[in-house]
């Protein structure tokens, strides 16, 4: 596949799915009208039949300018959206954006720079995380710690250079239309199953630069992070059976780490070490909690300069975000390893889709 003349300033079609996004979508529409850069053809919103005014703002908007255009979801679901508008888009790369985040000033031009410079198919930045409450606080500061992101580059915000997978991302059009867009059976982990084959038509395909600056607001409490993590878990465990070879293995270690320490301790209990059992556990959720509050302490500084968004009233305490913190990380691995589980039984069964 060949790729587009990186010499010249390339058109870009700006891509959002979006499902009942009024609060929202026309302040990330505005965003991208305000952009500096001087070759954006359009910004296309692909509606799942949103059942609030989230079309109706975005026809609003269109009327006054022609590069706005609603498309229609009928499957409602992301994936399926971002197909929809791939098919259509008129422009060299196809920029991805998500309706609940916050953008630099600069975020296309920073995005054409990493084009330019990388040569990938894939381009973007890290996935910085901000808060207004103190739950999407505990979520801010576990995803900075390994045991909350499993070591992920793309969440690594100082991280240059490339990766297995990128937040959001900007696509070079041809490549990805060629490639049929996006998987719409494999949940939420799309991204990186589309990235996994990226990288199979070029080895460096998906570049991170620093300098592409995102801000995404995570959810708003316990059950809602439980239900992502876990179809995060069933996702991330079809991607590692569709790309076993080329995929990284980070997405398999909380289901590899959690049922390594269950196996280990089952068979401690089945020939009578019940103690050492209680140990092993034992130390396993003291030693995750001194991890944690090492993390904590080492970036409450950046907490309060660059994560914190809600009042100076009501910022959690030291207490509080590490007690939260500690928790949201239990959550994350305990949910990914029963949503991975799930799907390899599943998938052990017959039931290779989403």
């Amino acid at each position: 596949m060949k790729s587009h003349n990186i010499n010249k300033l390339p058109s870009v079609t700006v891509a959002i799915p979006a499902f009942n996004e009024e609060d929202f979508i026309e302040g990330v529409i505005q965003k991208f009208q305000n952009s500096q850069y001087p070759n954006i053809l359009e910004i296309m919103i692909a509606d799942g039949r949103s059942t609030d005014k989230t079309a109706e703002i975005v026809r609003k908007i269109a009327q006054k300018d022609p590069r706005v255009k609603l498309v229609d979801n009928p499957e409602r679901i992301q994936s399926a959206g971002l197909n929809q508008m791939i098919k259509i888009a008129k422009g060299d790369l196809l920029l991805r954006a998500d309706a609940h985040c916050e953008y630099s000033d600069n975020y296309v031009e920073a995005t054409i720079e990493a084009y330019k410079e990388s040569s990938a198919l894939n381009v973007g930045g890290a996935q910085r995380f901000i808060a207004k409450t103190p739950f999407q606080s505990f979520i801010a500061l576990a995803v900075l710690n390994i045991l909350g992101s499993g070591g992920a580059k793309y969440r690594d915000v100082d991280f240059t250079g490339f990766a297995d997978t990128v937040f959001i991302g900007c696509y070079q059009t041809d490549v990805v239309r060629k490639l049929g867009g996006f998987r719409t059976d494999n949940g939420p982990n799309e991204d990186t199953e589309l990235n996994a084959r990226l990288q199979k038509v070029q080895k460096n395909a998906v570049y991170i630069s620093s300098d592409v600056k995102v801000w995404y607001y995570p959810r708003g409490d316990f059950k809602a992070l439980f239900k992502q993590y876990f179809r995060y878990g069933k996702a991330r465990c079809l991607t590692t059976f569709r790309h076993f070879l080329s995929n990284s293995l980070r997405g398999s270690v909380p289901f590899i780490a959690v049922s390594s320490l269950i196996l280990i301790a089952s068979f401690l209990v089945w020939f009578g070490y019940f103690e050492t059992a209680a140990l092993l556990f034992g130390s396993t959720i003291l030693g995750t909690l001194a991890y944690t509050s090492i993390s904590v302490v080492r970036q409450m500084d950046n907490f309060k300069k660059d994560i914190w968004r809600g009042s100076a009233e009501q910022r959690p305490s030291f207490v509080t975000l590490l007690s939260g913190t500690y928790m949201v990380i239990l959550t994350i691995n305990i949910a990914h390893f029963l949503g991975f589980g799930w799907q390899l039984i599943r998938y052990l069964f017959g039931k290779k889709n989403w």
